[in-house]
């Protein structure tokens, strides 16, 4: 028969595997789950100074033809990544400089941006989920580019949002979606009212819209569930110039709350990008 001392002594043992239990169950969800804010090394943007304004920077993306090459076409070079931050620019190696990191441990969860420094100018290079991207040329004489004077600002007051675009995008225009486009509008307890929806024509030679923005008077959630070009995608965060996006899938379908209404901005990836980089709130 086991003394009080002994019983004791097991039940002190199988509180502390209990603990330990606890303990390790909640590191391992930590570290699967791994969630890091976005960090950001302010030395580097003192230096390349476009850094400080994404909206800039994003606005001069350079479309790569082949993986990890870009025909920088201002420089008369071509840019190539030969291995892991690792570049050429021409036939001279640039020096790569790590900027800011931001990691969720889910898809659509990670994004690094770096610069590709070239001695008398330099690139921002931005590898996630979405793949690698290269924006510049940049001066580092010049506090921002020559794009600055090139953004004009879209402002729509009736959803409450603005963003800087392209001077070069041909037309951005309000149209009405269709009663199976997306999602109409919800009220009474069903969906039957058109909306409208903001459609981009990045050039005038284009019959149809390269981008858009949907607005819906419903909650993220219901939208995840009820859109039926979205409902069976896989959803996670990310943070693009310091807003929290969810991304739907693989593709370019970023969707935000706000009010208790739902912003849908999809499309080109360049001109997503473009938007997202200054998309705010106005209301």
């Amino acid at each position: 028969m086991k003394t009080n001392t002994q019983k004791g002594s097991v039940i002190m043992a199988v509180i502390a595997i209990v603990v330990l239990l606890i303990i390790g169950g909640i590191y391992y969800f930590s570290q699967t789950n791994n969630i890091k804010l976005l960090t950001k090394d302010v030395r580097v943007a003192a230096e390349y100074k476009i850094l400080n304004d994404e909206s800039l920077w994003r606005a001069k993306n350079i479309i790569s033809n082949l993986p990890m090459q870009w025909d920088v076409t201002e420089k008369d070079i071509v840019l190539k990544g030969i291995e892991q931050n690792k570049f050429m620019c021409g036939d001279k190696e640039a020096q790569f400089v790590k900027y800011s990191s931001f990691n969720n441990g889910s898809v659509g969860g990670w994004n690094n941006i770096s610069v590709v420094d070239c001695l008398d100018y330099y690139f921002v290079y931005e590898f996630g989920d979405a793949g690698p991207k290269m924006y510049g040329p940049f001066s580092k004489d010049q506090a921002t580019p020559d794009t600055v004077s090139n953004l004009k600002t879209y402002r729509n007051e009736k959803y409450g949002f603005e963003f800087k675009y392209q001077n070069s995008w041909n037309l951005l225009k309000e149209m009405q979606a269709s009663s199976g486009d997306y999602m109409p509008l919800w009220k009474n307890g069903s969906y039957s009212l058109p909306r409208s929806f903001v459609a981009i024509y990045p050039t005038q030679n284009r019959q149809d819209f390269s981008a858009r923005i949907d607005v819906y008077n419903t909650p993220l959630s219901i939208v995840k569930r009820d859109n039926p070009f979205l409902k069976n995608m896989i959803s996670a965060s990310t943070i693009i110039n310091g807003v929290s996006w969810t991304k739907m899938g693989g593709g370019t379908d970023y969707l935000i709350e706000s009010n208790g209404q739902t912003y849908h901005v999809s499309g080109r990836i360049d001109l997503v990008d473009q938007i997202l980089s200054a998309f705010k709130f106005i209301n």
